[in-house]
């Protein structure tokens, strides 16, 4: 008996001894993953390739210097095709499925950040959304706005159209989901305040591709105004851009942070020039050592200029890995608690802060030439 007890007991060390080794040697726990939900395909697959570009220089310059708490990070990145659906199925299948949940996620529009947020709140996730929705940081505790608050960012445009437009007119064309919604809002209560009239306010389907009828409705000979904002993604509203000019608009246009977009500018075409449009405070041309070292960094991995949706991006995983270095723990409740006590944090951007779950960047008003 005291044998059989023997050999048992030296069996179990023997077994124990080799599922530990293994798992030492297993790569997924000398890993994390991290999740990015963006658009590669549909209405907006050029913001979806910038935004996973940013994301994986912050991730790549991560790992070189060891990853983050001795472990590599591993970029998954799905194509949500800008569909509230799609994302919302990916977003249950990472984050409810039998495999490792991941220490973050990214979602980029408010098409599909806003209903993707309810399974991240649950699943107790860290989620950056790129969003401008009103209503997106609502009981948000895990759920960080990385994009332009929609109050601030109406506040700048009004200010703009009030102090060096001189505009004291105004009619405005949002694409009709969450983003383009709460900018209207803004937009308008902002021109009430200023004494500015707002002539027209009207919702467009950012697919369609002929907005002529749209256009007649709202701009009759006479009574149009002194100028007109626009807010939407993808080349619907490039081609609203290029319509209105060539049912003869003749006024200032001012766009929104999409705007310089090749999509975008491609459907606009000529009429797209001279356009003013809102915009992060960053400049690839700038001789700040953190601006121009991503800017060196990007050209070199992607032959090309980084647009917005990028350093925006890449931004957030920098900060993000900063609030992990900071927690010393991957624990969503602790790394959410550093984000929010990050203070001119230096970056592409140069400081930035983070309150309330809003990164908070500075914005200028830029011109397409």
């Amino acid at each position: 008996m005291k044998k059989n007890l023997v050999r048992l007991a030296f069996f179990a060390l023997v077994v124990g001894f080799f599922i530990v080794s293994c798992q030492s040697n297993n790569p997924k726990n000398d890993s994390v993953k991290f999740v990015a939900i963006v658009g590669l395909t549909g209405n907006s697959g050029s913001l979806g390739e910038d935004t996973k570009n940013g994301i994986q220089l912050a991730i790549d310059e991560q790992n070189a210097v060891g990853g983050i708490l001795g472990k590599k990070i591993i970029l998954d990145v799905k194509d949500s095709k800008t569909d509230g659906n799609t994302g919302v199925n990916i977003a249950k299948q990472i984050l409810e499925g039998p495999d490792e949940k991941p220490i973050g996620i990214y979602t980029q529009s408010s098409v599909v950040s806003m209903p993707v947020k309810p399974i991240a709140e649950k699943n107790k996730t860290i989620m950056f959304a790129i969003s401008g929705a009103d209503k997106l940081l609502e009981d948000a505790k895990y759920t960080f706005r990385n994009w332009a608050n929609p109050q601030t960012a109406g506040n700048k445009i009004v200010a703009f159209i009030n102090d060096s437009m001189k505009s004291k007119s105004v009619g405005i064309f949002y694409c009709n989901n969450d983003y383009g919604r709460s900018m209207q809002k803004y937009v308008s209560n902002n021109c009430t305040a200023k004494g500015i009239t707002t002539i027209f306010s009207s919702a467009f389907d950012e697919k369609d591709g002929d907005y002529k009828s749209l256009l007649a409705q709202n701009l009759p000979k006479g009574k149009q105004p002194d100028c007109i904002y626009t807010v939407g993604l993808g080349s619907g509203l490039g081609i609203l851009t290029k319509q209105m000019r060539e049912m003869g608009y003749a006024g200032k246009i001012i766009s929104d942070i999409t705007a310089p977009y090749p999509n975008i500018l491609n459907a606009a075409g000529d009429a797209g020039k001279n356009m003013y449009y809102l915009d992060f405070a960053y400049d690839n041309k700038s001789t700040s050592p953190d601006q121009e070292a991503y800017h060196s960094s990007f050209l070199k991995k992607y032959n090309k200029e980084p647009l917005n949706f990028s350093v925006v991006s890449y931004s957030a995983l920098k900060l993000f890995f900063k609030a992990i270095a900071a927690a010393g723990t991957f624990d969503p409740d602790k790394v959410a608690n550093e984000l929010n006590k990050l203070r001119d944090a230096p970056g592409a951007f140069g400081n930035v802060t983070i309150e309330n779950n809003e990164v908070i960047y500075s914005l200028n008003i830029k011109q397409i030439k």
